[in-house]
């Protein structure tokens, strides 16, 4: 069997120290416009060792032609990593409605800096 030879990639371009999460939805019930909420996810180690994960960014990027290609749109929210404030923000979904009436969903989330970032601290 002969290797296997890629000729396109699908990728996100992002910052170099972020997880890049898509979540593309086509924007009306016919056609091929689509929308995508891109979220970065990163990670914050402060100067005693411990580890804090943060959304960076949220932003939104539309398609007119199912994917093909993309263009930025408005910023929905950033944090910088040194960023100690409890409420943080990430995205969840983006929905859309038979009545061609897209529903962005979010999750506004406090952190306690004090504990650890998977432990029961950490509240919705």
């Amino acid at each position: 069997m002969s290797g296997i030879e890629i000729t396109r990639q699908i990728h996100i371009p992002g910052p170099e120290d972020a997880a890049v999460f898509g979540e593309p939805c086509y924007a009306r019930s016919s056609g091929l416009e689509m929308i995508e909420n891109v979220r970065h996810a990163s990670m914050y180690v402060k100067s005693d060792g411990s580890k804090h994960y943060y959304t960076s960014r949220i932003y939104r990027r539309r398609s007119q032609d199912n994917g093909k290609t993309w263009a930025d749109e408005e910023e929905v929210y950033r944090s910088d990593p040194g960023n100690t404030e409890s409420v943080q923000k990430t995205s969840l979904a983006t929905i859309l409605h038979p009545k061609d009436v897209l529903i962005h969903l979010y999750m506004t989330f406090e952190i306690d800096f004090d504990e650890g970032p998977f432990t029961r601290g950490n509240r919705i």
